[in-house]
Parts: structure tokens; C-alpha cells; sequence
């Protein structure tokens, strides 16, 4: 049952088409009675099929609503009309209409018209979908179909093929010189003359590969496979064929060739053994480091049994190596063995191998590298000889370590000792030396004072006696004697008096620094003297001038305290 909508302006021959769709058992989903109003129900209804008349009132007639409906819905279209003439139907042609039904009609005409109009709906969506599953399949397997026409000298091209090749934008058809010159120039004599021998000698079909240019420059792979066609009506013959891509194949078959070369170039220059075993421990095959192995040809040992090689101890050993390496699978296994060189003597084998098996799992044999170890296991015995003769000299000396350590030991309890006993004279030797400190400072208060004291008996008792005997009538001989002892006197008292004065002036770091000035000493050598720093005694100094009321700054400060201090 197909969904149908009726498109006409006449009221009288909408309703028969209406009835006559009814009546023949499908459904009638709506009608319009203009081409504007048949394009909205068409994008509405979506119908399986449309009955629109030709000739209808308003700017858009049947015609053109037919052509706009397929274009943007793809729904089949049956054309009514009263008109057959001819300028019409090939106007109407342009709509691809499904079929004509010319008025008047009857139900029989309408019946078959729609039967054939739906059966040829049928048939072309499924062409369209066939079509459609064809381009998909030859584009994603990059196929190609072309045709060649011997007698007209031309060439057809599929779209699919012209964009593999770059040139989507030219004719389908085109001259088979023009397609010839795409095809490589070192392949294009052998493909021109493969063909024309397919066609004269009449070979059914042809395989070939042949390198094709793409319009930039770039060279693609492609197999073509061809059939030569005969036409029984005409007698005529051309040539139908494909293109595969096979660039990528190409690529890879180059690849492994590379891949391959460098494999057995290895094979040649290592100079390790490989080999395969067949799941009954025979050789089929060997490289040819065999016989600087053991001294065999790969051809003497091919076919013959790997125990061959063994000693009689080796073979239950390396049964049961073999025997592990079928069940690890692709696990590759290690083990050393040792086989018999041709010449009697024993090769040291250092084996890493695999079993591989078929899809069921059953084994089918090994394969592996084995390389000689003779000397590296000598080298190895040899140390492991000589690190036990290390270790047991490790363990001499250890123990001589140790007995110098219990030896150590008891030299530092001692020193311990005699540590102690020094902390204790140190302690005792400090002691003493606070006491001697505070004798001098006493010793020092002491002296101060007995200066105070001779310098008070000077200035109160023979100062003003002198001073009495000089207002007497004396002569100048004498007054000139008492002068000078007055003068000295004063620088007595000066003296004594000054040093217990500038003592008690001054901080115990200052006198300290003034003592060392008075001896002559400078700032960098006080700072050395009494571990203080050289801006730190600077400033000393300044203090020292500025209690002593040293105002002027040409008055020399050693010469001030020499004087003053004696």
C-alpha cells in the first residue's frame, strides 16, 4: 500500500483521484490544489508518491513542483494532463516524472499507472542504493572502472578512478593517448603492448601492475585486471577493466624486501647461530656461523638430529631444556649447554630459544640463536676461583680489622682518661688564674691609691714649703734650684695624680687600649692583641680622647699618654 497525494485544482477530478486511489487499496494522505501548497505537504507528508496535475493556478504550475519536490525530497512524481502536446511533455521531461496520465482517464488507467510508477519507484531506489553500496565499496577499496574502445580510440574513466588520480574535474571520456601519457614512461611501452595484445589475440582476461601519475607529480601503484567483451549483436570488442590501488601494498612489499635483505645480511655478518629445529629435534635449518661454531657446513648438520652434537651426560639435560621451551610457548628460554666440535673438543652453547606451534596449538618446533661462551665461561670459572681466594683474604684481614679495632678501643678508653684528668688541671689552672686576676686588680687599687696619696703630700706639704721659701730673700742661685724643684715636683704630682685619674676615667677595655697606645702600639695591632676589631678600638680611641678633654685634634694621643702616664 502506497501513501499518496493528489495535487490538482479541479475539484471534480481531485475527488476521482481521490476515489480511485481509495478504492485500489492505498492511502490517501492529503491533497493540494497548488504547486506552492503541494511543496509543503510533500515536506510534511512525505508521500510515497504525488498525482499532480500540470496546468494549476499560481506562480509555480506542476511542472516546476514536481522538479523541486524531486530535487529536495527525491518523491516520485505521476503527472496528470489534458494537454499532449509536445513542447509540454518535453518541458515535463525535465521534472523526470514517473509517467503521464493523460485526461480523461478511467481506474484501470490510474490503477496501472501507479503499479508501474510505484514498481519503477521500487526498482530505482534500489539501483540508487545499489549505486550508492558500489561507490562506498570502490572508494574505500580505492577501485576504479574504466572501458577502452579500440575502434574509437577512446577511454572511459569511473569519477572514483579520475580522483585517485587528481583529476576529478575532467570529461569521463577522454583520448586513450591522453590516458596513456599518465601512465609511467617505464612502465608505459610493456602496458600499451599488453593490451593490444589481449585485444588482437583475443585473451579473455589480463592482470597487470603498472605505476600511474597523479596530477602533482606523485606516482601510484595500481593493479588492473582486464576482460575483453565482445558484443555477440555487433561482433565489436573492447576491453572492460579495474584499477586497484596498491600503492600502500607496494610500499610495504618494498619494506619487507628491505626488511628481509637486512635479515639475512644479519644472518650473514652475526656472529651468533641461528637455527630451527622441527618438533622431532632435527635441524632444517642453520646459518652458515655454523661451522665456525663447530666446524659443519649448514648442509652436513640439515636433517640430522641435534643430539648428534651431545655428549651422552648433555642429552637428558637438554631434553628436559627443550621440553620447557615447548611449554613456555613464545616465552623465550636461556640455558648453556655444551656441544662437540667436529673436531672432538667441547663448545660451551649459551641458548636463547622458542617452540612455535600450529593454530590448533600442537608444537611444530623451535627456533633459536646460540652463540659460543667457551672463553667467557672460562673467564667466569676463573673468577669465581679468584673471588674466593678474595674472600678468603677478606676474611683475614677482616679479622685483622678487627683485632686492631679491640686494640683502637682501649687507646681511646685511655685517652678518655687522660682527657679527663687534663679537663681537671684546666679547671683547677683557671681557678688560679681568677685568682690571680683579682690580686693584680688589687695590687692595682693599691698602687692608685698610694698615688693619690704621695701626689696629695707633694701639692698640700712641699709644694706651698717651697712656696715659702721662695717669698724670702734668697739669691738667685738658689731661687733659680727651688724653681726647678717646684717644676719637678709638679710633674711628680702630675704623675701620680694623672695615671690614678685617667684609670678611673676610663672603662677596664679602655685603659687596656690606653696602655698599649702609650707603648706605641696602632689600632690593627691593639685589635690583634686583645681579639677585638679594628673599628671597634677606633672607637675606643675616640672615647679615650674624649674623657681625656682632647679637643684639639693636633695634640697626639701617644704623646699625652707617655706623658701623663710615665
Amino acid at each position: 500500500m502506497a501513501r499518496v497525494l493528489v495535487v490538482d485544482d479541479e475539484v471534480i477530478i481531485a475527488m476521482q483521484l481521490e476515489a480511485c486511489i481509495q478504492g485500489l487499496g492505498h492511502q490517501l494522505v492529503g491533497s493540494a490544489a497548488s504547486g506552492l501548497e503541494a511543496l509543503d505537504l510533500a515536506e510534511r507528508l512525505r508521500p510515497d508518491i504525488i498525482l499532480m496535475d500540470i496546468k494549476m493556478p499560481g506562480p509555480m504550475d506542476g511542472i516546476e513542483a514536481a522538479e523541486r519536490i524531486r530535487r529536495r525530497f527525491d518523491i516520485p512524481v505521476l503527472l496528470i494532463t489534458a494537454y499532449a502536446e509536445d513542447p509540454l511533455i518535453e518541458r515535463a521531461k525535465q521534472a523526470a516524472p514517473l509517467g503521464f496520465i493523460v485526461k480523461p482517464f478511467h481506474g484501470g488507467e490510474i490503477r496501472a499507472a501507479i503499479e508501474v510508477a510505484i514498481t519503477r519507484m521500487e526498482l530505482e531506489r534500489r539501483l540508487r542504493d545499489h549505486e550508492r553500496r558500489y561507490q562506498l565499496a570502490t572508494s574505500a577499496g580505492r577501485v576504479g572502472v574504466w572501458e577502452w574502445d579500440p575502434e574509437t580510440e577512446r577511454i572511459y574513466l569511473e569519477p572514483i578512478l579520475r580522483t585517485l588520480l587528481g583529476r576529478s574535474g575532467e570529461s569521463d571520456w577522454c583520448a586513450f593517448d591522453q590516458w596513456l601519457a599518465w601512465v609511467h614512461p617505464d612502465d608505459r611501452r610493456r602496458v600499451q603492448r599488453q593490451l593490444q595484445d589481449q585485444f588482437s589475440a583475443g585473451v579473455p582476461t589480463l592482470e597487470l601492475e603498472r605505476r600511474l601519475l597523479h596530477q602533482d607529480g606523485r606516482v601510484f601503484w595500481f593493479l588492473a585486471r582486464t576482460q575483453l567483451i565482445e558484443d555477440a549483436r555487433t561482433g565489436g570488442r573492447h576491453l572492460v577493466g579495474t584499477d586497484v590501488d596498491i600503492t600502500e601494498r607496494k610500499r610495504m612489499e618494498t619494506a619487507l624486501n628491505k626488511s628481509r635483505e637486512r635479515f639475512r645480511s644479519l644472518l650473514e655478518t652475526t656472529s651468533d647461530l641461528i637455527w630451527e629445529l622441527d618438533r622431532e629435534r632435527h635441524f632444517t635449518y642453520l646459518s652458515p656461523q655454523v661451522y665456525q661454531l663447530l666446524g659443519y657446513r649448514p648442509a652436513e648438520l640439515t636433517g640430522s638430529s641435534l643430539f648428534k652434537l651431545l655428549n651422552r651426560s648433555q642429552v637428558a639435560v637438554l631434553r628436559e631444556q627443550l621440553t620447557r621451551m615447548a611449554v613456555a610457548g613464545r616465552d623465550a628460554q636461556r640455558f648453556e649447554t655444551v656441544l662437540r666440535h667436529r673436531d672432538g673438543s667441547a663448545v660451551v652453547i649459551e641458548t636463547s630459544g622458542v617452540s612455535f606451534h600450529d593454530s590448533a596449538g600442537r608444537l611444530l618446533g623451535f627456533r633459536g640463536i646460540s652463540r659460543d661462551v667457551t672463553e667467557r665461561k672460562r673467564l667466569r670459572d676463573a673468577l669465581v676461583e679468584a673471588n674466593l681466594k678474595l674472600e678468603q683474604k677478606v676474611a683475614e684481614r677482616t679479622r685483622h680489622l678487627l683485632e686492631a679495632t679491640r686494640s683502637l678501643k682501649l687507646q681511646g678508653r685511655e685517652l678518655e682518661r687522660r682527657s679527663e684528668e687534663a679537663v681537671a688541671t684546666n679547671e683547677s689552672l683557671r681557678e688560679a688564674n681568677v685568682a690571680l686576676m683579682m690580686m693584680t686588680k688589687s695590687m692595682e687599687r693599691g698602687r692608685e691609691e698610694r698615688d693619690k696619696q704621695q701626689a696629695l703630700l707633694v701639692r698640700t706639704r712641699m709644694k706651698p714649703l717651697i712656696q715659702r721659701l721662695e717669698a724670702g730673700n734668697l739669691e738667685e742661685t738658689a731661687k733659680t734650684q727651688l724653681q726647678a724643684l717646684a717644676g719637678y715636683l709638679d710633674g711628680l704630682a702630675a704623675g701620680l695624680s694623672g695615671g690614678a685619674d685617667l684609670a678611673a676615667r676610663l672603662s677596664e677595655t679602655e685603659w687596656k687600649i690606653a696602655l698599649l697606645i702609650k707603648d706605641g702600639l696602632n689600632s690593627r695591632a691593639i685589635a690583634e692583641r686583645l681579639g677585638l676589631a679594628v673599628d671597634t678600638v677606633k672607637t675606643h680611641r675616640k672615647n679615650i680622647r674624649r674623657k681625656l678633654r682632647l679637643k684639639n685634634s693636633s695634640i697626639n694621643l701617644t704623646t699625652h699618654l707617655m706623658t701623663n702616664l710615665g
